[in-house]
């Protein structure tokens, strides 16, 4: 199953979007917006309706929150996901619009991205695809040129290869960007002994 979370930052899902045949759509406050001039069913909608041009919401569910609470709407989501659908490691949350606006909000997500690294979560833009990685992965040469990765963790011990610039069991620790815009050659392997943030950039 796909769940794709579409947010309320700078619309980027209206070029992006392509239709699965076991995708959940969930418009995520204002993303309900994009959503609605899409044309697109909506099946969760998770929100406060500060962000919303109307408050007339046509959807399967519904869940309204006070604008005044301790999670943000994005994390109300993905606690739903987690604790009541009861997503699994075969699931994917594919999220849209989030990257854009707001840098504060943007860092939260992130926050909550890294909080859950042990699902699938994606984050999508025009330009980037962000995700959380551990152990040892292939990741094969696609529409992204740069790659990069990022410690959230001390002590992080990272090994890359078939890639432009590659290094063996280097501690990558937090805050140190030795390993932003890498390119991938062919089939680019990385082995790592803990998760790591990747951005895939064009």
């Amino acid at each position: 199953m796909i769940y794709k979370l579409v947010c309320a930052s700078d619309d980027s899902f209206s070029k992006l979007y392509s239709k699965d045949e076991d995708e959940v759509i969930i418009a995520v406050d204002g993303g309900y917006n994009v959503l609605k001039s899409n044309n697109i069913t909506v099946d969760y909608y998770f929100g406060d309706k500060d962000s919303l041009t109307e408050c007339d919401i046509v959807a399967t569910k519904q869940f309204e929150y006070n604008s005044i609470k301790d999670d943000s709407d994005f994390d109300l989501v993905i606690k739903f996901l987690i604790d009541k659908i009861k997503i699994i490691n075969v699931d994917k949350i594919f999220v849209y619009n989030a990257t854009g606006g707001r840098l504060d909000h943007y860092n939260a997500i992130l926050n909550t991205i890294i909080k859950y690294s042990d699902y699938n979560i994606y984050l999508f833009d025009k330009n980037n695809c962000i995700y959380m990685s551990d152990y040892k992965n292939i990741i094969n040469k696609n529409n992204y040129k740069y790659i990069s990765f990022f410690s959230v963790e001390d002590d992080t011990v990272i090994t890359l290869k078939g890639m432009k610039y590659n290094i063996e069991n280097y501690n990558l620790n937090v805050r140190d960007n030795l390993c932003l815009s890498n390119e991938i050659i062919d089939n680019g392997i990385f082995e790592t002994n803990k998760k790591v943030l990747i951005y895939q950039s064009k």
